[in-house]
């Protein structure tokens, strides 16, 4: 009994030795996302109703951490986003959007360890918006356009779960697999039609385990940090 005792805490002792993220000091995050959806120009029997849209969105990350307890790491965060999308009932109007956004914030990530190399982590994030948005507006029947410029400014709160796997000891690939986030800006006219309104939104959503996905890589640097 003594031994069977003596290896399983052993065993445990090696499982908590052996977490990847505490090895290291300093945390250099990325993450590139993509999507395009295209809605097409049908209805629901399959016929033709000139109705269509496409929205496409680029996302890039870089998040810079430090670890300041064996599993958990604080730093800032920074995000560009590039979207565009057009709606068009033909041959009536076309409008197009192109808008551009940056976040800036602090963020704070836990590690969970599944597996020697597997872990689950929980991601936090608050960051202030900052952005462009310009949409123009085409009446095809009547040969003509009104553009408007948009300035938008706000902050963004973000929970993101998910699981990451080292590849290496300095190297993990990570993947979200959910998210809960509440996104409140404030819309100014800047520019064209209606020049100086004014509208705030407050967006709440909830995206679902496995319906989801997002992926980023991870890279380690620095002296290792101190054993417990």
């Amino acid at each position: 009994m003594k031994k069977i005792l003596l290896i399983l805490l052993f065993a445990c002792q090696q499982f908590m030795a052996m977490a990847q993220p505490s090895q290291y000091k300093v945390l250099l995050s990325t993450n590139i996302s993509y999507n395009d959806v295209k809605n097409g120009n049908f209805d629901v029997q399959g016929n033709t109703n000139g109705n269509s849209t496409e929205n496409s969105n680029l996302g890039i990350s870089f998040q810079p951490g430090f670890f300041i307890t064996e599993h958990f790491v604080l730093g800032l965060t920074t995000r560009y986003v590039d979207n565009k999308s057009t709606a068009e009932m033909l041959p009536s109007y076309r409008t197009t959007t192109d808008s551009k956004t940056w976040y800036y914030g602090i963020f704070g990530r836990s590690y969970t360890p599944i597996t020697e190399k597997l872990f689950f982590i929980n991601s936090f994030a608050f960051s202030e918006r900052f952005g462009t948005n310009t949409s123009i507006n085409y009446f095809l029947t009547q040969d003509s356009s009104i553009t408007a410029t948009l300035d938008v400014k706000g902050y963004f709160i973000a929970y993101t779960p998910g699981i990451s796997y080292y590849i290496w000891n300095w190297l993990s690939i990570n993947a979200n697999i959910g998210s809960i986030s509440y996104d409140h800006y404030t819309t100014t006219t800047s520019s064209g039609a209606g020049t100086g309104a004014s509208s705030t939104t407050g967006t709440f959503a909830v995206n679902f385990p496995f319906t989801n996905f997002n992926f980023g890589i991870d890279f380690l640097i620095g002296t290792k940090a101190n054993k417990q």
